[in-house]
């Protein structure tokens, strides 16, 4: 049900070219992360979040640092949109949502917290109606709503 509300939300976007590398980079993401909570769930549910990070995020530095000094010229164009835009996936995203995810895989279900994805594409789709004035339909809305009663569905207590 939550991967017909997706596809639903995502109707009127193109799926070819470019943007259908996206498509493929997000199912491909979708399944990854999801794959890896489940398996960090049963595996390594003893580890510590932050020196699991540090370890993830030393490594992934390592990665694009070579890709850095192999395929760009590494010039650093230092604006207020840039700083800010850097500070937000750095304090927001790197620290906070993936210190949040690692807190939910201690303390609920896996599948509870791997449903929690399908949200993301309904909170993208409203953020970029509001902010950015993308279309959306009936089609879209009823998407949101199925991702939404099937996390509902899996979440609820019984």
């Amino acid at each position: 049900m939550a991967s017909g509300g997706v596809a639903l939300i995502l109707h009127g976007r193109p799926m070819t070219g470019e943007a259908g590398l996206g498509w493929l980079a997000s199912v491909v993401s979708l399944i990854s992360i999801t794959l890896g909570t489940l398996y960090q769930r049963r595996y390594c549910n003893h580890i510590d979040w932050r020196a699991g990070n540090l370890v993830q995020y030393v490594a992934v530095t390592v990665f694009f640092t070579v890709g850095a000094f192999l395929f760009e010229d590494r010039v650093v164009h230092w604006t207020r949109e840039f700083v800010l835009a850097l500070a937000w996936l750095a304090v927001a995203l790197s620290i906070g949502s993936i210190g949040l995810l690692y807190w939910l895989i201690r303390h609920a279900a896996a599948t509870s917290v791997a449903s929690l994805f399908y949200l993301v594409p309904a909170v993208t789709a409203l953020m970029a109606y509001l902010l950015f004035g993308e279309k959306l339909d009936a089609l879209a809305i009823a998407g949101m709503a199925m991702c939404a009663a099937a996390v509902f569905v899996v979440n609820r207590r019984f």
